[in-house]
């Protein structure tokens, strides 16, 4: 997660700084160490942090439980914008013999 953060830093952000968004990962199996990652990223420049939009659907407390405050209280604190990586999680319930793509489609921005 560092080595990612740097590369994007360094290789991607350094050279084009007006073009780029220095967007982040962070740490999610421990809050408290995500939040510092978010705050190193901060300091040095990053804006935005990614998410997985539903947590709990990949064995994660829910987005809306105590476990995230570190985390949110770090993102308010540096101003650091957090995007919700859609998809991250999988895909979306279907009923069966839905049309995948198409429902997939027509659903994607609910």
């Amino acid at each position: 997660m560092r080595a990612w953060n740097d590369w994007v830093f360094d290789e991607w952000y350094q050279c084009h700084p007006t073009r780029i968004v220095p967007l982040g990962i962070t740490y999610l199996a421990d809050a408290e160490l995500g939040a510092e990652e978010i705050r190193r990223n901060a300091a040095r420049g990053f804006t935005a942090v990614t998410l997985p939009e539903m947590p709990h659907r990949i064995g994660m407390e829910p987005i809306f439980s105590a476990w995230w405050e570190p985390i949110i209280a770090a993102c308010e604190e540096t101003d650091t914008v957090i995007c919700l990586n859609v998809g991250s999680t999988g895909v979306a319930d279907m009923p069966p013999g839905a049309p995948m793509v198409p429902l997939g489609a027509t659903l994607f921005g609910q």
